[in-house]
Order: C-alpha cells, then structure tokens, then sequence
C-alpha cells in the first residue's frame, strides 16, 4: 500500500498535537490479544499459574499515566532492581505517574492504587540502543537493598492465587523487540542526561507481565507474560505501526523475552 509523504505528516502531527492535549493524567484501558506465553515456561511453577489464572484466557484493564509526574532518579540511587532506568512518580495516587491500575483475568482481579514509571534512552544507555518505557505497580528492589520511601511501599502482597504471592504487575514497551513502538517519536534525555517520560504511551505492541512468589522458594520469581497488549483513551490516536511480527519475527521475539527471563534469576541469584 503507498502511503503519500504529505498522509505519514499528517499523521506525525496529529500524534505531536494529541500530546500536547494530552498534558494531563491520561486513563487508559487495555487487552491483551495473546493469551499467557506458555513458551516462555521455565519451571513448573509457571506453568501451574497459567493454569490458575486461565490459559488462553484474555487479561483485561485500566490505569493512569501522568507524564508529568516527578522524577525520582536512577535505577542505581533509588536502590531499584533495573539498570539505566529513570524513575517518575509520587506516593499518592494524584502525584504517581502510574496509578489506580485494575487487571482482570481468568476470574481474577488484582488492584494497585500507586505504582512507578521508569524510561530508558537507548542513545545513552545500552539495553542494545533500545527506548524502554516500563510501569511496575511494584518495583523490585536489588539484591540486599530496599525501596526508597520517595516510592509507595509495597501493596500487592495481599493477592495470592494457588498459594503463589503476587509481587508486581508491570506493562512495558520495548523497542528491542518492536523498533517502530515509539514511532514517530523517540525517547528523549533531559539536561542532566535521564531519560524523559513520553507524553503519551504506544497503543499497541506492549508486554503485560505479571510477577509471583513462591513462598517455599522466595528468591525464584515466577513469571506469567502476554506478548501483545492494545491500549485506548479517549482522544488518543495511535500513529501508524507495523503489524504484530510474522511467526518468525514472533519466535525470536519470544526467545529474547526467556534470555531476559534467565538474565533477571541470575542476578537474582
């Protein structure tokens, strides 16, 4: 299909004024059109979450992003478990960049009224060039340290299912995986060098992640991951982006999400 140079300006720019419009909190509900990656299992106890929560089993949600949120600081200062990531939020629902999250799948719901936002410029940091945009409703502190109390402590513990203890739910984007995600924009860097939150988030192509604890074994966190999740808010319009990859495209996907998997329980470790 062509697509004349005066449609792809017209839509660049419809994206650039829908963000300025959009300067305040925006309420963004989403689905993920592919159900739990059980490809990506790595140890029984994943798959046992799928199945509780319901293999093929749609998730569905709502959350708030505030782009204009406070910045927090590094991943390395804020004693946080990700490397090169800027952090923005507040610990109050009004001043969170990422709040008032509900997710429903397979019969269950999980709620989180205060959550955090990190960004990574991939010009600056490595992460293989890529832009990363990531909400974690609970971030994982690393190894040996703990949360700063610029972050709402903790506040999934109380959800459990099959005896597993929830501990985060996070949607990301990642431009390794999908180059064009942040199209037409990229993720820009302050003067001090952080990396700035984007003004709105990627309609399409996001990660919804879910973390769990199994108490018997506390340091080997459990994943269950859905590969494709679609965002609407009134008044966003997405810009145009490539489909969602060929199978083969899908495959390495896939694999790249298990060696960052492995990545996160060796450091962990």
């Amino acid at each position: 299909m062509f697509v004349s140079t005066r449609t792809v300006l017209s839509l660049a720019l419809g994206w650039v004024v829908s963000a300025s419009v959009q300067a305040a909190p925006v309420t963004y509900t989403f689905k993920s059109l592919v159900s739990p990656e059980s490809a990506l299992v790595s140890s029984p106890g994943e798959a046992s979450l799928i199945a509780l929560l319901g293999e093929g089993q749609a998730a569905t949600g709502s959350f708030t992003y505030d782009s204009a949120a406070a910045k927090l600081g590094d991943s390395g200062a804020l004693g946080l478990f990700s490397d090169g990531h800027t952090y923005y939020g507040g610990k109050t629902p009004a001043t969170a960049a990422y709040a008032q999250l509900t997710v429903s799948v397979g019969g269950h719901v999980f709620t989180d009224a205060v959550g955090v936002a990190s960004v990574v410029d991939g010009s600056v940091w490595g992460h293989g060039g890529a832009d990363i945009v990531a909400l974690d409703a609970d971030p994982h502190p690393a190894p040996g340290q703990t949360l700063s109390d610029l972050i709402a402590a903790p506040s999934l513990g109380a959800f459990s299912v099959g005896g597993y203890e929830l501990v985060n739910i996070s949607l990301s984007w990642n431009q390794l995986f999908f180059p064009d995600v942040f199209t037409p924009a990229t993720i820009q860097s302050d003067a001090d060098g952080d990396a700035m939150l984007p003004s709105l988030l990627p309609l399409q192509h996001g990660f919804l992640t879910f973390t769990f604890r199994d108490p018997t074994a506390p340091d080997e966190p459990l994943f269950v991951r859905y590969a494709d999740i679609e965002l609407t808010a009134a008044g966003v319009q997405p810009p145009v982006i490539p489909g969602v990859p060929e199978p083969g495209s899908m495959g390495m996907l896939l694999s790249g999400l298990a060696v960052m998997a492995a990545s996160v329980r060796r450091v962990r470790a």
